[in-house]
């Protein structure tokens, strides 16, 4: 066989494994979760509302979306949350008849904990959270909402959001709700198609070897034969 051939019978050998590989596997690697090892980009969208507490004229409604990004890089295990620098925030809320309707979008500076809206720039905490929406006269749930707000926010600067996956997380539990879309993309092995990269490499250098050796053998012969 030739060395080209070799070439090509090597390589369609291994893209085929893969090809296996992935097909077997393929219930424990869906789109979006960062299964295996590879260059990854993330993309994270958080919906929350209040949850209802039946307050009347008074109840806190609406809905806050985060929304950030982080930029592809190499993992050894892409199925985990990175540590998003920066989120956009849209909120459209209605606390009460006192306060009314408030709407807008911001950015939010996690690394130096920051509202940035426009050219303002203020601390990131309940105050000034409370003032972007409205909420400066709002009652207590108003408060708890934001605490919850802020932990969410914390969870995307330290890297704990809820892993990567193809589908989207729920929750419904006081005083917030709502849902998680959470994915990972890019050029990625899974840990089988690992090993089994590991196998057609040990194979492969295992016939390069003895290739080697029996040139090697031969010329050695060769060499005897002339001199004999």
């Amino acid at each position: 066989m030739s060395v080209v051939r070799q070439i090509v019978f090597w390589v369609a050998l291994f893209f085929a494994g893969v090809w296996v590989v992935s097909v077997v596997t393929s219930h424990s690697a869906m789109a979006g979760a960062g299964a295996g090892m590879g260059r990854f980009s993330y993309w994270f969208r958080f919906t929350l509302e209040p949850y209802p507490s039946g307050g009347g004229d008074d109840e806190l409604m609406g809905r806050v979306i985060i929304e950030g990004r982080a930029p592809p890089r190499w993992m050894k295990f892409g199925g985990v949350s990175p540590r998003y620098r920066e989120v956009s925030l849209e909120w459209a809320m209605f606390s009460g008849v006192r306060v009314g309707e408030t709407g807008g979008t911001c950015s939010i500076d996690l690394t130096k904990h920051e509202i940035v809206s426009g050219a303002d720039r203020l601390p990131l905490d309940r105050e000034n959270l409370g003032r972007l929406f409205g909420f400066a006269v709002a009652p207590e749930e108003s408060m708890g909402f934001l605490d919850e707000l802020l932990g969410r926010l914390e969870e995307c600067r330290s890297g704990t959001l809820p892993r990567p996956r193809h589908h989207t997380y729920r929750f419904d539990e006081g005083p917030i709700r709502g849902r998680l879309q959470h994915f990972a993309s890019g050029f990625s092995l899974s840990y089988p198609e690992l090993v089994w990269a590991g196998v057609w490499l040990f194979m492969v250098l295992g016939v390069t070897t003895g290739m080697v050796l029996r040139r090697r053998r031969s010329s050695r012969k060769q060499s005897g034969s002339l001199t004999g």
